[in-house]
This record gives C-alpha cells, sequence and structure tokens, in this order.
C-alpha cells in the first residue's frame, strides 16, 4: 500500500510543479477569473498532497515543508 500511496504522491507533485509555474510564469497576464481558478486548483492539489502525505509512513516532512511554503506562497499572490 504504502508503494502506490508514493507512487500517487509523486504524480500530485508533478502536477503541482507543472501547474505553480505556469500559474506564476502567466499570473500577471491572466484574467481575474482564471486567475481565482487556477489558484484554487493549485491549493486544493496541495491539500490533497499534504493530507496524502500524512499518511506516508515515515512520514516526508521536507515534502510537507515544502508545500506548506507554496501554499502560503500561492495565498500571498491573490
Amino acid at each position: 500500500m504504502a508503494d502506490a500511496e508514493i507512487q500517487a504522491l509523486n504524480q500530485i507533485l508533478a502536477m503541482v510543479d507543472e501547474k505553480a509555474a505556469l500559474y506564476k510564469d502567466q499570473y500577471a497576464r491572466m484574467p481575474q477569473a482564471r486567475r481565482a481558478a487556477e489558484k484554487t486548483l493549485l491549493l486544493r492539489l496541495i491539500d490533497d498532497a499534504t493530507g496524502l502525505a500524512n499518511r506516508i509512513k515515515p512520514t516526508p516532512r521536507e515534502v510537507l515543508g515544502d508545500l506548506d511554503r507554496l501554499g502560503k506562497q500561492l495565498s500571498r499572490m491573490g
């Protein structure tokens, strides 16, 4: 079960990385509605990844820290 959870976490992290990079790159040029939708999607993906990471033993604390920092950064972006 742990291997499947680790694979799922890696897939979610890949999506978060890709979408966060695009969001940060295109932020200034996005219409407000798209910006809000993208941000909501990213924060939900981060929540999903955090929940999954907390179920994995041993807990990947570095990953959790990175997700927390990214979530806070996105929240400040507006």
